[in-house]
């Protein structure tokens, strides 16, 4: 095996602390091998209200397990951003999340890299900047590591023995996942 040194990155982690935020991708990867089995995951990315060294906003993303099982790590966000327990039988529509304002809570895990602990409602709260919200298309112009998250994903069937009612999942596109949803009067659009 071969490797090539290359130049150093000048990638400048999130620091740590409460951010204001955006939601500008949510990523469909599909189903993935997780260290829990099999699982349907999603990427969400947030841009953060502050500026790095070379004047690009920060941006930081978190996995989910595509579920809104009571105990998902996607349930517990979307509840905190609504400010309410989302309930049995309601729906989702994660699309609807794109360029929403948040606060993200960041702290960097065991290994020094920053990452998403909380995500909290901004009610009333935004700023300036370009929306640059990922598209379809866009997913083909995702890093390399992305390209290959997107081509481990495991192809569903229909007939699946472990999934008998797999979502309709597109890997690599956005997320149209719908979590049956009940009419709300939130200023929170799901």
């Amino acid at each position: 095996m071969k490797l090539q040194v290359t130049e150093a990155s000048d990638f400048e982690g999130c620091p740590e602390g409460m951010h204001l935020a955006r939601i500008v991708w949510l990523l469909d990867l599909g189903l993935q091998n997780t260290p829990y089995g099999v699982k349907p995951q999603i990427f969400m990315n947030f841009e953060v209200n502050e500026r790095q060294a070379n004047g690009k906003p920060f941006t930081i993303g978190k996995f989910y397990t595509a579920s809104l099982n009571e105990k998902a790590n996607l349930t517990k966000d979307l509840s905190s951003l609504r400010g309410k327990k989302l309930q049995p039988g309601e729906e989702v529509d994660l699309q609807k999340l794109l360029g929403m304002f948040c606060y993200i809570n960041v702290l960097n895990n065991d290994k020094g890299r920053p990452q998403v602990v909380g995500v909290m409602p901004a009610k009333g709260q935004s700023f300036e900047g370009e929306v640059d919200i990922l598209t379809e298309e866009d997913a083909l112009l995702l890093p390399e590591w992305f390209q290959d998250l997107l081509a481990a994903a495991i192809p569903t069937e229909p007939e699946a023995p472990n999934h008998p009612n797999p979502p309709n999942r597109k890997p690599g596109g956005m997320s149209d996942l719908a979590l049956e949803k009940q009419e709300l009067d939130d200023e929170v659009p799901f």
